[in-house]
């Protein structure tokens, strides 16, 4: 029996289905990473040092701390320790919120420039442009994880507790929860902090609209970021030159004029053989993007040594094995490199 297919798979050729399962579940991992840790975090800062029922120890989230941070990057990380230097509810929730979300908006990039690769390499197979292709498909994504961020707002503020007379879908997803005040004070929210009412609680419905503002703005962050992407792919490939077919040429005469790299000569017939030439790379462009878009450090040396080796390169098995590597090391930068991908590869 033939499985049914799912809604954002309706525009992806049965052949790339996998490939984009494989992103989906990417963008999952990454709510997983920086949901879980961030959740344990807050809710151990909010409880004044109580662990979340089941967690025998914090330290491990703690030691995990840094690497989300290296993951979203020093301006995120100073937004994120500022925020906590507040030590007020609302501050404490509004800077891992952010942590949380800066993270997604990493993934989200990454998501997008492998979708606009394939897109890109696949245009025959898809009804729509690459570019938006890709954006649609990042966005479906991101909409099917919206019911995370109601997850993870009643997580860190409460534990919830076991009761065998409720219904099993409160028992899934504890519509009754009343959320405390400080959500909306500032800097989460605009409310005025007071802290004599920062953990009031609020009815149920007034809650579940609380939640579903901040799962909207999950949408719309996401969303602008998306837009943001797909402008900027508009735009490189609008600046890139195209490549134009050579006309047909008329063999005038049996004087024969071998110039250039790889130059051929044909008999009775036109060379629509296409040369591949180192010249034609452009490695200026890439080194420059990778010194302006990255900061100084173990990353970026190693990015560049590994686009010199590749510029160096002397036959096509040595091009192939220094491009595999040259592409791991950029597996974080695909947002500064991506349009220079199609060019590189070949």
């Amino acid at each position: 029996m033939q499985s049914q297919r799912e809604s954002w798979d309706e525009t992806v050729p049965p052949d790339l289905v996998p490939a984009i399962k494989h992103l989906r579940d990417s963008f999952d991992t990454a709510h997983f990473h920086f949901g879980w840790p961030t959740t344990q975090l807050c809710y151990r800062r909010r409880h004044n040092g109580k662990l979340r029922l089941g967690t025998r120890e914090i330290q491990q989230y703690l030691n995990v701390l840094p690497a989300l941070q290296s993951r979203v990057g020093p301006g995120a990380t100073h937004r994120f320790l500022t925020l906590l230097s507040k030590e007020t509810p609302p501050a404490i929730f509004k800077g891992l919120f952010d942590l949380y979300m800066d993270g997604l908006k990493v993934q989200i990039h990454l998501i997008f420039s492998a979708l606009l690769q394939i897109g890109m390499a696949n245009s025959n197979q898809i009804l729509q442009p690459p570019i938006e292709w890709a954006a649609a498909l990042s966005r479906d994504l991101v909409k099917s994880q919206r019911h995370q961020i109601s997850i993870w707002i009643k997580d860190v503020c409460d534990e919830h507790p076991w009761d065998p007379d409720e219904g099993t879908e409160e028992q899934i997803f504890w519509r009754k929860w009343q959320a405390p005040s400080f959500l909306i004070m500032e800097p989460s929210r605009y409310g005025i902090y007071d802290p004599q009412k920062a953990w009031e609680r609020n009815d149920s419905e007034t809650s579940s609209r609380w939640l579903n503002a901040f799962a909207d703005d999950y949408i719309l962050i996401l969303d602008i970021e998306l837009k943001q992407a797909a402008g900027t792919a508009a735009l490189k490939r609008a600046m890139t030159p195209k490549v134009e077919k050579r006309a047909e040429e008329l063999q005038m005469s049996q004087t024969f004029n071998v110039n250039g790299a790889n130059a051929r000569v044909n008999f009775g017939s036109i060379d629509n053989s296409m040369n591949v030439v180192h010249e034609g790379t452009p490695f200026l462009e890439i080194r420059k993007a990778i010194e302006e878009g990255i900061a100084e450090g173990i990353e970026r040396t190693e990015l560049l040594k590994t686009l010199a080796e590749l510029e160096q390169a002397k036959d096509g098995r040595s091009a192939s094995e220094r491009y595999r590597s040259f592409i791991a090391a950029a597996a974080d930068h695909m947002t500064i490199l991506a349009p220079y991908l199609p060019t590189l590869g070949h």
